[in-house]
């Protein structure tokens, strides 16, 4: 009876411990945002979300690069001159002299498509957020406009295109008093990060990005990076979007979405 028992403990045991290891790896460079309420959108309405990780910063070019997730999108657009010189970092691309997204491979990776953002973190073993973690993870439990507080961007808190020489995506967690009250980098400014949602449902299926990016604002004194604030975009590559990803325990933060289509299942 005893060789019975240890038998039927060892089945549950082990494969749990394996699960845990597993686990731990996908967590060690992610924060853990707890169970809880907080406040959502604009009008700060209350909702319940379960206990998720998130990447603390966002992806960097150099582990972007190693999964070679390179579509036919991200490639469009081609070499910025203009205001902000930044590439397409794709594999036909990568030994462009101008191709500043490729090269500064610790700087946070941009001009990825919202597919290739989606690929890149089921990779991992992980996923996009959906818009109502992102801004948890933004604002804590409280609702705060900024990730920070209450008190408007300045070049001290986020990356930004009015800050000096800022043409391209920077290397993260250069501005920790931006830091969010979870300890995440650059939830406002850097670049703009995709989000599972979709602002519509139409042909054109434009999808959601949080947090703005360094190519805001042209002209600071109407645009305030809040962190409630919806930006959308074709699914297609940008110079100011990147990716950040989450993992969960279960899909409960995920049926929280409005429709089969947008959570993917």
């Amino acid at each position: 009876m005893k060789k019975i028992t240890l038998i039927i403990l060892l089945f549950f045991i082990l494969p749990m411990n394996d699960n845990l290891a597993d686990i731990n790896l996908k967590l060690d460079t992610m924060v853990k945002i707890p169970v809880g309420y907080f406040l959502y959108g604009k009008s700060k309405k209350k909702l319940f979300l379960r206990e998720f990780y998130i990447d603390r910063n966002e992806i960097v070019v150099k582990s972007y690069k190693s999964q070679h997730i390179y579509s036919s999108g991200i490639a469009l657009g081609g070499c910025r001159k203009g205001p902000f010189m930044t590439c397409p970092c794709s594999s036909d691309r990568e030994q462009d002299p101008d191709n500043f997204a490729c090269h500064r491979e610790n700087n946070a990776a941009v001009y990825i498509t919202w597919t290739d953002a989606k690929t890149f973190c089921e990779k991992q073993g992980k996923r996009l957020p959906t818009e109502m973690e992102w801004e948890k993870a933004a604002r804590g439990a409280d609702g705060l406009p900024y990730s920070w507080g209450k008190q408007d961007p300045d070049c001290s808190h986020a990356v930004l295109s009015i800050c000096g020489d800022v043409n391209y995506a920077q290397r993260p967690c250069t501005k920790p008093k931006g830091n969010s009250p979870y300890g995440l980098c650059d939830m406002i400014g850097n670049v703009g990060e995709w989000v599972i949602s979709a602002r519509d449902e139409g042909p054109n299926d434009n999808h959601i990005y949080k947090g703005g990016s360094f190519v805001y604002p042209y002209n600071p004194s109407p645009w305030k990076p809040y962190a409630w604030k919806r930006y959308h975009s074709f699914p297609a590559a940008e110079a100011g979007i990147g990716v950040r990803c989450v993992w969960s325990k279960n899909d409960h933060n995920l049926k929280l979405l409005p429709s089969k289509k947008e959570r993917g299942f």
